[in-house]
């Protein structure tokens, strides 16, 4: 009886081993096949890539200047941390609920109602300022961010909250009849969101230059002058927004190769970001199979000029807000972790680069 207790153990053991070591390879085969793919991807558009790179790796849009940092104005009149888009007024509020409730109902035909809003309850007059600042550290000593941990539940900056704030400006200058001031300081808004080294920040940024373009429009149709107001094409502007979601790709855990070695002329800043906040919060620094790829970013942060104080600080720090492996039953067994640390990088790492298809044009 203890002979067959001893052979059933042994089987069971074996067959444990064998299902461990089929699920670890089955993970591990998932990641590899992905970073192939990507590389394949990466094949079809990388001229289309370095076109849109032309065009803006010198404009100074993108650009940080002398003057300091924004941030002291700009965290007074966004929310300082949310989970995501804001749906009311942030603190020192610029427009009220009523504009925001009359903006959700226009819709893109936001431009043609200037006549309809009440300019006498908002707070624009800080806009004028903006121009002076150089950039917007949103992990300087000014920042909310600064004094959160590193986690994937972290709060987001309320980007967001300027986009509403941009067209109540635009159309006050459409109801004025000249709008090119409000475009000036719409477009410096935009250049400190750009420059704010994060990806939903510059996200934001290219938004405000299509509000922009909107109102140019509108003013064009209502017969304003409009000399010397050049805003951004539509084209330039779309060619921007892929180039700021595509700077994430190479610091992605999933980049092998060429396409590893690629630093961004344009996003690289809040590409770096986005690759060392996946690492610190998606697996310590006890996995070994992603070592090279950490050094890798470890060099680029250190031979860059980014900011990025807060991410310089805590991204060597191991995470403990997230463990892929031990968040599962039975998820302490070596080829379970494995598989599961293959499988969520797979998971968690967005398709950055779908933002690009086969014309060279956002993808839908």
């Amino acid at each position: 009886m203890k002979r067959l207790l001893v052979v059933v153990a042994v089987v069971v053991l074996a067959g444990g081993l064998v299902a461990g070591a089929v699920v670890y390879t089955q993970g591990r085969n998932e990641f590899t096949q992905a970073q192939a793919d990507l590389l394949v991807r990466w094949a079809k558009v990388e001229a289309k890539v370095k076109a849109d790179e032309a065009r803006w790796k010198s404009d100074p849009l993108i650009a940080p200047k002398p003057g300091g940092d924004a941030g002291p104005v700009l965290f007074q009149r966004v929310n300082g941390l949310t989970d995501g888009l804001s749906h009311s007024p942030p603190p020192r509020a610029s427009i009220t609920p009523a504009h925001l409730a009359q903006l959700k109902e226009w819709g893109t035909a936001w431009p043609g109602h200037a006549a309809e809003v009440d300019f006498a309850t908002t707070d624009l007059e800080w806009l004028r300022t903006i121009a002076s600042f150089g950039f917007w550290d949103v992990e300087g000593p000014d920042s909310p961010l600064t004094k959160e941990p590193m986690s994937a539940s972290e709060p987001v900056v309320g980007f967001a909250d300027l986009i509403p704030i941009a067209k109540i400006r635009l159309l006050q200058g459409l109801s004025q009849g000249d709008a090119r001031e409000a475009a000036k300081e719409v477009r410096a808004l935009a250049r400190l969101c750009l420059t704010s080294e994060h990806l939903i920040g510059a996200a934001v940024g290219v938004s405000l230059l299509g509000s922009e373009l909107h109102a140019f429009e509108a003013a064009q149709r209502r017969g304003h002058d409009t000399t010397g107001w050049v805003p951004i094409a539509a084209d330039d502007a779309e060619a921007l927004r892929r180039l700021v979601w595509f700077a994430a790709v190479p610091f992605s855990v999933l980049a092998t190769g060429p396409l590893a070695q690629l630093e961004p002329p344009v996003g690289a800043c809040l590409g770096l970001r986005e690759g060392l906040w996946a690492r610190h919060v998606l697996w310590s620094r006890s996995a070994d199979q992603f070592a090279d790829s950490q050094a890798r970013l470890v060099s680029s942060l250190e031979r860059s000029s980014c900011r990025l104080q807060r991410t310089r600080a805590q991204w060597l720090e191991p995470s403990t807000d997230i463990d892929l492996a031990r968040e599962v039953p039975f998820g302490s067994t070596w080829p379970v972790r494995r598989y599961l640390m293959y499988r969520g990088m797979v998971l968690a790492s967005p398709d950055w680069l779908s933002h690009y298809d086969d014309d060279g044009h956002a993808a839908p």
